[in-house]
């Protein structure tokens, strides 16, 4: 008896946490999809007391998730699959009113995760959590929008320039030819130097969120699970036990996924091989085949910050269009100093593309425009070849900065 009045004050302690001091919007359901938990976040952004959604339907109470398509987001999640919906492309999950910090967004930006909530092996509900990228999203269109203002002016400054130059041609053509050399250098030096603060703001953001996540919810959901653990060593089997830790343990992988995938503390505390090393093994198992990860020529050497965040956000750019469109079962990632550059070659077996394809669908999410503009970033370059049903080769190459400190 004592031991199970204990685990119910255990298993309220834990409710109470996560409705009180979780960051992030978090619902849990059942298998039916019948609402089964929710946190305090939750119910102040979408406006519902807990006596309108508990034992509700979720997509009942939340049609537009079904009219989006994201039922079946939830249906997958019910086989054991998790999905990611980030804001680039859904915009929300479900529709929350804007934070007062960013009045002129119409409603809340969200980035979201849908997962089974286990019992064992048996998947026994859903969990969601939501986060408010709103202020991230804002800072993010305000680059975009000088980007295009720039180019908008630098557009009409080189029209009048152009009939300047016809009328005077003959007179001083030369002179003209230089000072227009020297102007688009200008524009597109400023070009890359906005482009440089959208991706540092954006490198910025991911880094706080996931040192938030990691420091905050993370050392306290792995402080419950350990708890957890030793309330099972000492204890007489309980179910109610087994399922609140089966809950804290998913929470905790969850969270730690989140983190990393946002940015890898090991990037900073021990540089890009290591780091790349570990990405690959968590990409291994995503990708049902085999990964490879090679590297010669670094041995301790840092590369420079900046160098090294661009590269490990290609390889993880690269691996992701694997994930989603290659099917290939082999994936080899090498990463090697050559004199005075570093190269990094990412090559896969999948089914490939030709490149006349690839370029028309380059703005529509498949990543080489945005791996191409990162080398360019640190005055490298990349270089894709592919064909159909032979694989496709990434091959990047960068001029060698090491870090200073790695070097004094």
């Amino acid at each position: 008896m004592d031991n199970i009045k204990n685990d119910s004050l255990f298993f309220k302690a834990l409710i109470h946490w996560l409705a009180k001091f979780t960051a992030q919007g978090l619902v849990v359901t059942d298998e039916h999809l019948n609402v089964r938990f929710y946190n305090d976040w939750f119910e102040k952004q979408c406006g519902k007391n807990k006596r309108d959604l508990i034992d509700t339907n979720l997509l009942e109470a939340f049609p537009e998730l079904s009219a989006r398509g994201f039922d079946r987001y939830y249906r997958n999640a019910l086989k054991g699959q998790s999905r990611i919906l980030s804001h680039r492309f859904h915009k929300y999950l479900m529709r929350m009113p804007s934070p007062p910090t960013s009045p002129e967004m119409p409603q809340m930006q969200q980035s979201a995760r849908i997962s089974p909530l286990f019992d064992g092996e048996r998947v026994i509900g859903t969990i969601t959590l939501i986060e408010d990228v709103t202020e991230r999203v804002a800072r993010e269109r305000q680059l975009s929008l000088q980007i295009e203002e720039h180019e908008r002016l630098f557009a009409s400054e080189r029209i009048a320039r152009q009939l300047a130059e016809e009328n005077s041609r003959l007179k001083d053509s030369n002179e003209s030819l230089r000072l227009e050399s020297r102007e688009i250098s200008e524009s597109e030096q400023a070009r890359g130097k906005l482009l440089h603060q959208i991706i540092t703001a954006q490198e910025d953001e991911r880094k706080r969120i996931s040192r938030n996540i990691h420091d905050h919810l993370g050392q306290q959901v792995t402080a419950l699970r350990l708890i957890l653990s030793a309330l099972k060593e000492q204890s007489n089997p309980s179910p109610q036990l087994d399922k609140a830790y089966a809950i804290t343990e998913k929470l905790d992988a969850e969270v730690d996924f989140l983190a990393w995938e946002l940015r890898p503390t090991v990037l900073d505390d021990l540089g890009l091989v290591k780091a790349l090393e570990n990405s690959v093994k968590e990409w291994s198992w995503y990708l049902k085949g085999q990964v490879e990860f090679h590297t010669a020529g670094l041995n301790a050497r840092r590369l420079s910050p900046e160098i090294e965040i661009n590269l490990y956000r290609i390889v993880q750019e690269a691996l992701n269009n694997v994930l989603k469109h290659a099917q290939a079962k082999h994936v080899s990632v090498l990463l090697e100093s050559q004199e005075q550059s570093v190269v990094l070659i990412i090559e896969d077996d999948g089914v490939g593309f030709e490149l006349d394809e690839k370029e028309r669908l380059n703005g529509k999410g498949l990543g080489l425009l945005g791996i191409k503009e990162r080398a360019l970033l640190v005055g490298g370059s990349a270089e894709i070849e592919s064909s159909i049903e032979n694989g496709t080769t990434i091959y990047v190459r960068i001029p060698l900065r090491l870090n200073d400190e790695t070097e004094n």
